[in-house]
């Protein structure tokens, strides 16, 4: 049963582990302890020429 959410979204210009650590912590910041989190992470690579 879904009670109630929030979705945290960010949008970087760059896709490495630098940005998705960043990610992370921002949503360690803004969750709180008491509840549980599901995460979906969706990278999508463009094609350069």
């Amino acid at each position: 049963m879904l009670l109630g959410g929030k979705l945290i979204a960010r949008t970087e210009e760059r896709d490495t582990h630098v940005e998705w650590l960043r990610f992370l912590k921002q949503i360690d910041r803004e969750t709180p302890m008491e509840l549980d989190i599901h995460l979906i992470h969706a990278s999508h690579q463009g094609i350069y020429s």
